[in-house]
């Protein structure tokens, strides 16, 4: 079979979508994993679940971070520094607040049955975020800074922008603290230098590409990621917090960074493959429906599974993926048809428009 460059729908760069696609895939593998493991379900001491959870971390949130950033300054550029901000920023404090009283409900009428039961007065505290929700946050934080900093406006300003969220980001890796700010401190360094780049630059760099060179690039990557994981003591992004070393960090954020290379490879590779490309990019272009509700459906999966007395390792890993990914794009569907759209994106009157943004069905989408 031949690759071929699939063509691009309605100007989007399929590599990134296929990327996020690959991403968010990650994403509820890893929560997959977790959540069978705080339900006994699996060792989470085991050789095998320690190189699996830590493997996954080290990379896919990085790359949402990475892509996230990319789009920064077009974003500004097109629309100016205020409307930007005020329509990504309410976006996201929005879907943030929601669905933080959407899945802190969800825990509370299921008190009995999930892994880590809340009170009604948990929900109301924002400052400590609900599971994965705490990106939500994040990226309002970190796409205020950046914007504001602009620092593809200038190589010094690129540099200095650069060199701070680098240092931010190793004094931070490996924090998990669950408070909004700190949280995902160690990700700033990815966001910042995808902003710096700019997804015009980073499509110019790509588009030369042959599947061929991808594949070297890919190989290359992943056998210095691979052994590199497998020989050394790491510390991930956003967790070993309490047991890091100066070594650990910086093997961890080379890992990362190799980890992100990976991914961007393989999304290069798979979008030259047209059904591939669809498949992957569908997913990737709906990373925000996946995020935001894919927690409720690994929960829902894991409790149903255990009431009807399924014990098997491999039918909770399939159904639970399965629901992680196929709930969310079923609730994005069905709020669409029955326009309920405000359960995954904000009420006109708070976009400086006055228009939804409907288009917006990515996580890292400007």
């Amino acid at each position: 079979m031949t690759p071929t460059i699939e063509p691009s729908r309605a100007g989007r760069d399929l590599t990134i979508d296929v990327a996020r696609g690959l991403a968010i895939i990650a994403i509820v593998a890893g929560h997959v994993l977790r959540g069978l493991s705080a339900a006994d379900l699996v060792d989470g001491r085991s050789a095998g679940y320690v190189a699996t959870d830590t493997l996954l971390y080290t990379f896919h949130l990085a790359v949402f971070a990475w892509l996230a950033g990319l789009f920064v300054r077009r974003g500004v550029e097109r629309r100016g520094l205020r409307d930007y901000l005020w329509d990504r920023n309410a976006t996201f404090i929005y879907l943030y607040v929601l669905w933080s009283f959407v899945q802190g409900g969800v825990k509370v009428l299921t008190s009995s049955l999930v892994n880590t039961p809340i009170t009604v007065l948990d929900i109301f505290d924002l400052v400590h975020p609900e599971g994965h929700l705490w990106f939500l946050p994040w990226l309002v934080i970190v796409t205020t800074i950046v914007a504001i900093a602009k620092p593809w406006s200038s190589l010094m300003r690129g540099v200095l922008t650069f060199l701070t969220s680098l240092i931010m980001s190793l004094v931070a890796w490996g924090y998990s603290g669950g408070v909004i700010g700190p949280e995902g401190a160690s990700l700033w360094v990815f966001f910042t230098l995808g902003a710096w780049i700019g997804d015009s630059k980073f499509r110019e760099v790509t588009s030369r590409f042959s599947w061929r060179v991808s594949a070297v690039m890919l190989l290359v990557a992943l056998a210095f990621f691979l052994v590199g994981f497998s020989v050394l003591s790491i510390t991930p992004p956003t967790f070993g917090f309490e047991m890091r070393t100066p070594l650990s960090v910086g093997l961890g954020f080379l890992l990362s960074t190799i980890g992100v290379t990976c991914v961007l490879a393989l999304a290069r590779i798979i979008s030259m493959f047209p059904v591939a490309t669809r498949l992957f990019g569908y997913v990737g272009s709906r990373s925000l429906q996946i995020y935001l509700a894919h927690g409720i459906a690994l929960s829902g999966a894991r409790i149903v599974l255990s009431l009807c007395g399924v014990q098997s390792l491999e039918a909770h890993l399939i159904v639970g993926f399965g629901a992680g990914l196929g709930f969310p794009l079923l609730l994005a569907w069905l709020a669409s048809r029955l326009r309920i759209r405000v359960l995954l994106e904000p009420p006109a009157f708070l976009l400086p428009s006055g228009q939804r943004a409907s288009e917006r069905k990515s996580l890292t989408r400007s």
